[in-house]
């Protein structure tokens, strides 16, 4: 126990931390490094596996579709669409491609013999996009064999389709290349259509069915969904049905969008990894123990000298500085003698010190004692400034409370005085208003009596225009004497025809009649005229009436309508010269309460600057009183430090005592 608390052991560990600590970092860079470049060539082998296998597939497609392209260019009369004609041209082409199983053509509807390709994908792309096709794995519909079709349109003289040919390629074709591809031990190939079905894969029973129908993981499942077939090229690593993690690298075939997938168990790719992680492990296992080994005897090495060092500082902490450091110390090149020297060095300046110290002490006391008798004079006369401050803090304390009161009283005045400002304001605003309503009142009156001027004027004129008129019915009446007179006259005529009629008898009888009814007619029409007499009459009198009536009206209106509206007009104008007077002293006497207003308002900011400086300086004067009783309290305190002082260097003198020197 005791060596896990020693320097030796301490130091052995620091070694091992400075040691260790670096190279355990770098073996694990260098491991890590190792691993990522290892690890990116592998990925980088699968993925240029898989370019390769792609370029080659490319090519061998090309080569499918160069064939049909030549062929067409060596006969154009295929044009004319003979199916039969083109078939007996193309049979070589199963003759001299062993991996060709059927040549055929279908015209443009898709008959080829008894065959029906127009439902086929390949036809139907080489129809619409008139370039060469090229099938997913299909089952020959002859053979029943599962085959590749390179289909290449037939196009006239005017780019109209007219069918196609086609090469039926049988699928083990595919196993002299991605069949041949080998990865690690048991690394291998396959091919993905566009669809996600398998063209070929080492295992034939699952060739042609979707990777949906064969694949039982979903992650292996959701891989080859969002990243194979979604991607052109990568990598991707997965866990397989049989729970082996695998490591993919996939490239896509321009023409047809296959998938050429190479792959391989982790375990395989990263065999080498692990063996040079292993030997990584050893090398560090048995750096750690050499550097413990030399770190253990580096330490004793290093440890003697300073237990020499020790024992010499324990002495010197036993107040012996009289002993030298031992001469083999001293002479040492390294830190260690630069220690020993260090400790010589500091014997000798602690034996100075100790004698200064005792020198020093005896000052110390010296003016220990004439610094306790100024405290004690210091105290006293803080004692009389403390009672002065307090006599200032409470005379300040009354100012401020007159002050205070001054402040309120100011207040009230200020409020009042701005209460009159403002009901002086609304005095001005309603003389105003008075003002308006005489000028109104003024205006008014002229209008009016110039109005009663006007009707005045208007009714004496239609008054002497109807008076003309009244002499109208002075002619009615000599109308009406007329008519009593013809009346007279038309009576006799008719008693002188009636008298005439019965001198004639019989023969005037009708005549007499006659006579009869004018003279009723005269009688009617005077009777007419006497009425038109009296109503005449009537009239005369009532216009008499009237005009007497009007005369008096007119007479009314001259000597008192218009005579009142005169005095209107003159105690509106006196009613408008009053109130522009009375606007004027409201005016003056607002500007006056406003001015007396700012005045009050200016003396009240000035009386709060005054109570907030009483308060101040009253707060001041208290604070100065509270420091003076502190400072009184520090006094005493430092006399009380005095005095432990004294009693600190009398034991300090007590204690310099021990040392040896």
């Amino acid at each position: 126990m005791k060596f896990v608390h020693s320097l030796k052991f301490r130091l052995t560990l620091i070694q091992l931390a400075v040691a260790l600590v670096p190279l355990l970092c770098l073996s694990l860079f260098l491991l890590n490094q190792f691993n990522s470049v290892l690890s990116e060539n592998m990925k980088e082998q699968e993925i240029g596996l898989a370019a390769s296998n792609v370029e080659t597939i490319s090519s061998w497609l090309d080569s499918k579709a160069s064939q049909l392209k030549e062929l067409q260019k060596a006969h154009p009369e295929f044009q004319k669409m003979n199916t039969d004609g083109i078939r007996s041209v193309m049979n070589y082409l199963d003759e001299s491609d062993a991996e060709i199983e059927l040549a055929s053509a279908a015209d443009k509807d898709g008959k080829a013999d008894t065959i029906n390709l127009s439902d086929r994908d390949y036809f139907k792309k080489a129809k619409e996009t008139k370039e060469i096709a090229v099938s997913d794995v299909i089952v020959n519909r002859s053979s029943g064999n599962r085959n590749i079709v390179v289909a290449a349109p037939v196009l006239d003289g005017n780019k109209n389709f007219m069918g196609i040919i086609a090469t039926y390629i049988n699928i083990s074709a595919l196993e002299n290349y991605i069949g041949k591809i080998k990865l690690a031990q048991t690394g291998y190939g396959y091919l993905l259509s566009s669809k996600g079905e398998f063209i070929y894969h080492p295992s034939k029973e699952i060739v042609g069915k979707s990777y949906k129908e064969v694949v039982k993981n979903e992650d292996l499942s959701k891989t080859i969904s969002d990243q194979i077939l979604a991607q052109d090229s990568g990598t991707v690593t997965y866990t397989d049905d049989s729970g082996v993690q695998q490591i993919a690298a996939f490239s896509t075939v321009p023409r047809t969008g296959w998938k050429v997938v190479v792959t391989a168990p982790a375990k395989e790719v990263f065999a080498r990894v692990n063996s040079a992680a292993r030997t990584s492990q050893m090398l560090v296992i048995a750096g750690v123990l050499l550097v413990i080994l030399v770190s253990f005897y580096a330490s004793g090495f290093v440890v003697r000298p300073i237990k020499q060092a020790a024992t010499h500082l324990n002495v010197l902490a036993n107040a012996d500085f009289s002993q030298a450091v031992p001469d083999k110390l001293k002479r040492r090149k390294d830190e260690i003698g630069l220690l020993a020297r260090s400790m010589q060095t500091m014997g000798v300046s602690i034996r100075s010190v100790v004698q200064d110290v005792i020198r020093e002490t005896n000052v110390v006391k010296e003016n220990i004692a004439n610094s306790n008798r100024d405290v004690r004079d210091l105290t006293a006369q803080i004692e009389e400034v403390s009672a002065t401050t307090e006599e200032m803090s409470a005379g300040m304390e009354e100012t401020a409370a007159s002050t205070q009161q001054m402040n309120a009283t100011s207040s009230e005045i200020g409020n009042a005085v701005e209460s009159i400002a403002m009901k002086a304001q609304d005095g001005s605003e309603m003389a105003e208003t008075i003002s308006r309503r005489a000028q109104s009142l003024k205006e008014s009156a002229v209008e009016s009596q110039k109005t009663a001027y006007d009707i005045r004027n208007d009714i004496d004129a239609e008054m002497r225009a109807a008076l003309e008129q009244t002499k109208a019915v002075e002619q009615i009446h000599v109308l009406t004497q007329s008519i009593l007179e013809i009346t007279g006259k038309t009576n006799l005529l008719a008693l002188n025809a009636g008298i005439e009629a019965a001198r004639a008898g019989e023969a005037g009888k009708g005549f007499a009649v006659v006579a009869t009814e004018i003279r009723k007619l005269a009688e009617d029409s005077k009777n007419n005229a006497n009425e038109i007499q009296h109503v005449a009459e009537l009239v005369v009198n009532s216009v008499d009436s009237l005009k007497a009536s009007s005369e008096k009206a007119l007479k009314f209106i001259d000597t008192t309508v218009i005579s009142d509206y005169k005095e209107m007009v003159g105690i509106g104008e006196q009613y408008y010269k009053d109130s522009e007077s009375i606007q004027d002293l409201v005016t003056d006497f607002s500007a006056t309460s406003e001015q007396l207003l700012a005045s009050i308002q200016s003396m009240i900011r000035a009386i709060n600057e005054v109570t907030v400086s009483n308060n101040e300086g009253a707060q001041g004067t208290e604070n100065i009183a509270q420091m003076a009783e502190g400072v009184m309290q520090k006094a005493g305190n430092v006399g009380e430090l005095m005095r432990s002082t004294e009693q600190s260097v009398e034991k300090l003198a007590e204690i310099v005592s021990k040392f040896t020197v």
